[in-house]
């Protein structure tokens, strides 16, 4: 119009979907003021099937037994260990396991030794590790290694660490445990160290570039991602994100976390790592971060998905058929601790409205009325909380 930059036009055929179209105008044409261009000018787009992004969904399931913050979360055998954590009374033994095919929660025989948090926990063919963990805040931390074998529901100490640790991260590579930075002397460290089973024993390897602790990680084809953290005070967090490759047993910076945080959870997710929820977040009273994040290891690029229903930090996710469960953890920043048991997932709800529905093998998660269903009619009453004696 003589004014403006604006162009409308109309294909002369249908354009396909997802498919990126280059458009030329030159200079024979004319605005609506009959002004020509001075110069051609080209305009490229692509289209859309017109569907929305799928960004993810939460989901409200039974609570954990008891509150609980500073937990070990870890998958074993398709159900979900939460190990010792801080709750009401303080820190505790008490370690619990999550059926998703029952919706049910059991109490399991409590771990050895001193009660903890800020503790790591990894599975090794079927084998739950409970890793280090603190005694008090910052510290003192612990060495110790125990193993649960939920066949004979029995604990065995196994070989220490090569230093005390909590707040630490974990992953597992080719039946190996792998154990990067954390609280050493109560302050922050860049140690990482292997656990090989086969042996009972452990070995140091190349330190991490960046000392932290509250961190974070997960294993994606054989590499370990450290993610976030803290370097001590909470509110020196960070976005740091840095690649450990055990082969050449090197260490590689990636794409930085959107959102800096520490004390945040985490889980692999169709071949991708999502992070969540954390503290440190001095734009809110909690303290606490909602967002929900997800690194694409192939493309090194970062997305923001549906962020927490419930923000919290101290927990950690572990994923069974798409489904990411993220048990307890803090509704605010420091010493506080919940019962919410949430899971994200990009698969569509399936409602469950009876006991042979939620026994299903084909069904992946429960809506919330299909957990209130399961509250007033299951006659196993198997969601509430029940002591299994070893």
């Amino acid at each position: 119009n003589g004014t403006g930059t604006v162009m409308t036009f109309t294909p002369s055929t249908a354009l396909a979907t997802e498919t990126t179209y280059t458009v030329t105008v030159s200079t024979t044409a004319t605005d609506l003021a009959g002004n020509p261009l001075e110069t051609a000018a080209s305009w490229s787009f692509t289209t859309s099937d017109g569907a929305s992004e799928n960004l993810g969904q939460w989901i409200t399931l039974p609570p954990l037994p008891e509150a609980r913050a500073e937990v070990g979360v870890t998958e074993a055998s398709g159900k979900i260990y939460v190990l010792g954590g801080l709750g009401p009374s303080g820190r505790s033994n008490a370690a619990f396991v999550y059926d998703p095919t029952t919706a049910a929660w059991e109490e399991i025989a409590p771990y050895p030794g001193p009660a903890l948090d800020h503790v790591g926990a990894a599975t090794i063919n079927g084998q739950v590790y409970l890793v280090g963990g603190l005694t008090g805040w910052p510290g003192p931390s612990v060495n110790t290694l125990y193993a649960y074998d939920p066949s004979s529901n029995t604990w065995t100490q196994k070989a220490n660490l090569p230093r005390a640790l909590g707040s630490m991260a974990v992953g597992v590579i080719d039946g190996k445990l792998y154990v990067a930075g954390g609280l050493s002397g109560s302050v922050a460290v860049n140690h990482l160290s292997v656990y090989d089973p086969a042996s009972n024993a452990w070995a140091d390897l190349t330190p991490m570039p960046t000392a932290r602790d509250h961190v974070n990680a997960a294993v994606v084809n054989g590499q370990f991602y450290v993610i976030g953290g803290r370097a001590t005070d909470i509110n020196a967090i960070t976005a740091v994100n840095e690649r450990y490759d055990p082969v050449s047993d090197s260490w590689e910076t990636m794409a930085p976390m959107p959102t800096a945080r520490g004390g945040h959870g985490a889980a692999v997710l169709n071949g991708r790592v999502i992070v969540f929820g954390g503290e440190g977040n001095q734009a809110d009273p909690s303290g606490v971060f909602s967002e929900n994040q997800e690194y694409d290891p192939v493309t090194n690029t970062w997305r923001s998905l549906t962020s927490m229903t419930t923000p919290r930090h101290g927990t950690n996710g572990a994923t069974v058929n798409g489904t990411v469960y993220v048990p307890g953890g803090g509704p605010t920043q420091g010493g506080s601790f919940s019962t919410t048991h949430e899971a994200f997932t990009f698969d569509e709800p399936v409602a469950a409205t009876n006991d042979t529905d939620l026994a299903s093998s084909e069904r992946r998660w429960l809506s919330t009325a299909a957990v209130a269903t399961v509250r007033i009619t299951s006659v196993r009453r198997r969601w509430s909380r029940r002591r299994r004696n070893g």
